[in-house]
């Protein structure tokens, strides 16, 4: 589930996004010797701005932060 939110100024938009679910993460450690794979609860948040050139294109840029919920050593 995901919040997305843009602010409606002109040619440059600014946005913010947030959101939480399910985070997949599989791996491997140096040379590939072993896999690593687990799934936890993770969350994201993150924002950032449209730019209209004219009425049909632009540009998208943004920044945004993945962290799982728990620690895993591994």
């Amino acid at each position: 589930m995901s919040l997305f939110g843009v602010l409606p100024t002109g040619k440059l938009r600014p946005f913010f996004v947030a959101g939480a679910g399910g985070l997949r993460v599989h791996a491997c450690d140096t040379g590939c010797g072993r896999t690593l794979t687990w799934t936890d609860w993770g969350v994201s948040a993150g924002g950032g701005g449209f730019y209209r050139f004219n009425s049909i294109a632009g540009i998208r840029g943004d920044v945004r932060y993945f962290t799982a919920l728990q620690e895993h050593p591994d």
